[in-house]
C-alpha cells in the first residue's frame, strides 16, 4: 500500500516529500539507509503517537539534515 498522505507532524510531511523526490518509494529509502521499513511507514503515516529521539535523529542523519529531528514533535492543535 503506497502512502499518499503523511501524518500530522512536519517531520512526516517533509520526510515523505524527501523520499518521493529522491528515492521514489519508502521501501527504497529504508533499504538504502538501513532503516526499519515498518517503523518508517508507521511514522510517516502518523500511526506512531510519539517518535523516539533516537529514531528522529536517525532520520535527520539519513536525510542529510533535510528532515530535522525537532519536526517530529506534534504541533499544537488550534
Amino acid at each position: 500500500m503506497r502512502i499518499e498522505r503523511a501524518g500530522r507532524t512536519r517531520g512526516a510531511r517533509e520526510l515523505l516529500a524527501h523520499i518521493r523526490q529522491h528515492y521514489g518509494t519508502i521501501p527504497a529509502f529504508a533499504a538504502q539507509k538501513g532503516i526499519d521499513r515498518i517503523k518508517l511507514q508507521k511514522a510517516i503515516g502518523g500511526r506512531i503517537k510519539r517518535i523516539d529521539v533516537e529514531f528522529a535523529f536517525e532520520i535527520e542523519r539519513a536525510t542529510g539534515g533535510q528532515v530535522l529531528a525537532a519536526w517530529w514533535v506534534p504541533e499544537p492543535e488550534p
